[in-house]
């Protein structure tokens, strides 16, 4: 395995490194294989995970940031450029996995203290994610890497991490979770899952959306309406008035897509996302078949519907974060 090494700090005061490795969906076009630059004031260093090799030669990839006084301000940083990522890969429409925090890889403690004893190297364990750690002992952490073919430019991506990062709140919101699906959803090389994964981070913004209060009084008088009715046998009319029940307690997921599209002012949308809707339904739930093509051209039409209403979410949300993403984002004739 590779091991890429981290030096020790130049000055003896105590202070704090961040590791940041995710997976890109399409290589970033750098033909070098260290990037440097600056993000919320500190020199951040953009690498390949793994190896002598260049960054546009891989989708594996770490940012480290250095200098950081405190280990708690070095976590907070950690997630915030975490969170960023992940939004301002979704604006570019590139797909990122910025991970779980988790180690992939790791060594027994007995191995990490004997090399620590013997070499005086700190071995880390492999994290997909953010890692916070002393800037002091020698640092070896083992990794391998992965192949994908599409290329993108960096600029931009790198230039939206920054902007986001005193922008958006570290605190879990709906919002963030749909744009960790369309994440997902453009990671995945499988067209129906990129389908499924967008239309789902669509239902997610638009789950849990109520009846305002007529409209529930007004479902109440049908339920009272049913309840009389005499001509409807007894079995059949209980079910209906579970139906009703249900439906005054909870709009259905249609419904609250509707209202979200028009709170976010996307109407113009609603006949995009009836028509990718009713696509969605007849492939799994009428069993309809889609040829490889369909499936592709499928996938790149709800991606787009998606991410636009996803990001419009978003930027509602957090008025701070006007970012253009329609040219990302295009709509078929």
């Amino acid at each position: 395995m590779d091991q890429q090494i981290i030096p020790p700090a130049a000055n003896a005061s105590q202070t704090f490194k961040i590791r940041f490795r995710f997976r890109v969906g399409i290589r970033l076009d750098i033909e070098r294989k260290s990037f440097p630059f600056r993000i919320a004031g500190y020199r951040a260093k953009l690498v390949p995970r793994t190896g002598d090799m260049l960054i546009r030669d891989t989708d594996w990839l770490v940012v480290t940031i250095r200098g950081l006084r405190s280990e708690e301000d070095a976590r907070q940083l950690g997630i915030r450029l975490q969170r960023s990522s992940s939004i301002a890969a979704s604006f570019q429409r590139i797909g990122i996995d910025v991970g779980e925090n988790v180690a992939t890889s790791n060594f027994a403690d007995s191995i990490k203290d004997t090399i620590f004893k013997d070499f005086g190297l700190k071995m880390l364990d492999d994290v997909h994610g953010v890692t916070v750690y002393p800037n002091t002992p020698h640092t070896v952490i083992t990794a391998s890497g992965g192949i994908v073919t599409a290329f993108t430019k960096a600029s931009g991506t790198l230039t939206h991490i920054e902007a986001l990062l005193s922008q958006v709140e570290i605190a879990d919101a709906p919002e963030y979770q749909a744009v960790l699906l369309m994440n997902a959803a453009m990671m995945n090389i499988d067209a129906l899952a990129r389908m499924v994964l967008a239309i789902s981070a669509v239902e997610l913004l638009a789950t849990g959306s109520g009846w305002t209060e007529a409209q529930t009084l007004s479902i109440g008088r049908l339920i009272d309406v049913a309840e009389q009715d005499c001509e409807v046998p007894p079995s059949e009319l209980t079910d209906l008035i579970k139906v009703l029940s249900r439906l005054q307690k909870q709009k259905s997921i249609t419904t609250g897509i509707k209202l979200l599209l028009t709170t976010l002012g996307l109407e113009s949308l609603k006949p995009r996302w009836d028509k990718l809707y009713g696509q969605r339904s007849a492939v799994f739930h009428a069993n309809k078949y889609m040829s490889a093509s369909q499936r592709t051209v499928g996938a790149d039409d709800v991606l787009s519907i998606c991410g636009r209403i996803v990001l419009a979410a978003l930027q509602a949300k957090h008025p701070s974060v006007q970012i253009g993403y329609e040219a990302q984002y295009p709509l078929s004739a």
